[in-house]
């Protein structure tokens, strides 16, 4: 029996997102990184590389809406 072929969801990258968007989601990962950091103190299992995954997504957020907003800006 074939198993039914699979169609690829829809996902949005960092190219595809607005400026706007990009911050938005960067503040929304900034605002659960906080919430992380109230809850789990630093001997927590994976402590350090959760926190490391949510500056890392937050970092390259911001980095492509920078990118994209010195692009726009220039002539």
């Amino acid at each position: 029996m074939n198993a039914p072929a699979k169609t690829p969801a829809l996902r949005r990258t960092f190219g595809d997102l607005s400026v706007a968007e990009l911050l938005a989601s960067a503040s929304d990962e900034s605002d659960a990184l906080q919430a992380y950091l109230e809850d789990h103190g630093p001997d927590a299992e994976l402590y350090e590389v959760i926190v490391r995954a949510y500056a890392t997504s937050i970092g390259a957020r911001v980095a492509v809406a920078a990118a994209k907003h010195e692009r726009r800006e220039q002539p």
